[in-house]
């Protein structure tokens, strides 16, 4: 459930848009718990998830400019931070050191159809060798 803003928040970011930085720390104290918890949940860990929470913001300064726009600033928020911790995650995914792992997991394991005869030929030797043993070498094997 949101807490009482204390303000009227169309004002505040109003405020923001004009660049006031005062406005801007007051729309942040307001909001950093939320989009912390919210990247704390996507990211699963407590140094990214700040790091992520200070980029938001950033990110929201930058884009000032356009907060007049906005008709509801929390889920505007939300999806802000939703798009850069898919964007974090995803750079993380396809970066270079990481790209032996990924082609391992992804690899066809099947077989080939020519380890797959091989298989079978072994099985076929192996169960000759088996029939040729004594009835109790074969109980105990």
């Amino acid at each position: 459930m949101a807490e009482p803003v204390p303000y009227d928040e169309k004002e505040l970011i109003l405020r923001v848009a004009d660049g006031d930085q005062q406005a801007f720390r007051m729309l942040y104290d307001q909001y950093v718990q939320h989009v912390y918890g919210i990247a704390l949940q996507l990211m699963k860990s407590p140094d990214l998830s700040q790091d992520l929470t200070q980029e938001i913001f950033v990110r929201v300064w930058i884009k000032r400019a356009i907060l007049p726009e906005v008709e509801q600033f929390r889920p505007w928020l939300n999806t802000i931070t939703r798009n850069l911790a898919r964007d974090y995650l995803r750079k993380k995914v396809i970066a270079p050191e990481y790209e032996p792992y990924l082609l391992g997991f992804f690899a066809d394991l099947s077989p080939s159809a020519e380890e797959e005869l091989a298989h079978r030929q072994l099985q076929q030797v192996m169960k000759e060798a088996i029939d040729q043993l004594s009835p109790q070498l074969k109980t105990a094997f």
